[in-house]
This record gives C-alpha cells, sequence and structure tokens, in this order.
C-alpha cells in the first residue's frame, strides 16, 4: 500500500497520506516553526510547555516561574521541555489559531502539552509548580490503568 508522509526539517512527522490525498492535503500538513519543534519533542515522548509571551505580555515574568520549578525537579527535568512562541511573530499564526489563542493577547498564555500531542492545560498569567504537577496527575489519572498508549501515559525518563 503506498504511503505519503510529511516530515519536518527536524524530523517531526508533520501528516501521514496511507489513501489519495490532494495537493493542498500536502500543504495543510506542514506547520509553522514552533509546531514543528513541538510536535518532534511530543514525537520523542516528551512533556512540553509552550509559553506564549514576550516584551508586551503581562505576567511573563510568573507565568515562567512554575515552568522553571517544573523543568527544574529532578523527576521530570529530563522529560520536560520548554517552547517559547511570540504571538505577534505572523509565521505562528496558523499554530495559535490551531489552540484558539488570540495572538493580541496581552497577557502571558501557558500550554501544557503532553503526548501523543494534546494540550493537557492552558494557564493566563502565572503558573505554580504544585498546579503544573497536579495538572499531570490528573491527565495520567484519566488514562485507564495508566495504558491509553503503547507504553502508558506521558514520557518515561531514559
Amino acid at each position: 500500500m503506498p504511503l505519503a508522509l510529511v516530515v519536518a526539517p527536524n524530523g517531526a512527522v508533520m501528516g501521514g497520506f496511507p489513501t489519495k490525498f490532494t495537493g493542498q492535503d500536502l500543504l495543510n500538513a506542514f506547520g509553522t516553526p514552533c509546531t514543528e519543534q513541538c510536535m518532534k519533542l511530543l514525537q520523542d515522548g516528551k512533556l512540553v510547555f509552550l509559553c506564549v509571551q514576550n516584551a508586551a505580555t503581562k505576567s511573563s515574568g510568573d507565568a515562567m516561574k512554575g515552568v522553571r520549578e517544573f523543568k527544574a525537579d529532578q523527576r521530570f527535568a529530563s522529560a520536560t521541555e520548554v517552547v517559547m512562541l511570540d504571538p505577534a511573530d505572523s509565521a505562528e499564526a496558523p499554530f495559535l489559531s490551531d489552540l484558539k489563542i488570540d495572538p493580541k493577547t496581552t497577557e502571558a498564555i501557558t500550554v501544557f502539552l503532553a503526548p501523543p500531542g494534546a494540550p493537557i492545560a492552558e494557564f493566563k498569567g502565572a503558573t505554580e509548580k504544585t498546579e503544573l504537577v497536579a495538572t499531570l496527575e490528573k491527565a495520567g489519572s484519566a488514562c485507564a490503568g495508566g495504558k491509553c498508549g503503547p507504553n502508558g501515559c506521558g514520557p518515561k525518563n531514559p
């Protein structure tokens, strides 16, 4: 059976077509730089904090506080990555649209992504490590017996 894959320059698989497809289907599979970066990290089994902020957004430092503390925790450090996205970057508009985030946001937004690739939470403004850990635990408990994927829920530490 023929199969066409769309692979980003960083190796992220952005789309797969096991049946007929159009040129537009292929074009729609390409992502923004941040989309590709997040997809690659998720495909590598990492947790991702997508931090949507710039110099003009309020609470940017407070939004990073919990994220930095979560990433510094030895339980999560090797399985967590942080991706910064400037909401004013027009190249990222399609990704922001997919996430239903207004590119004109005036407040920092943190999107918590977990494998296989779904956002598990979105936070406006400040983040706290305890809330981020609780969000991850809640997302993991939503899987029947922790077996929502072939390797269970979320990333495994190497």
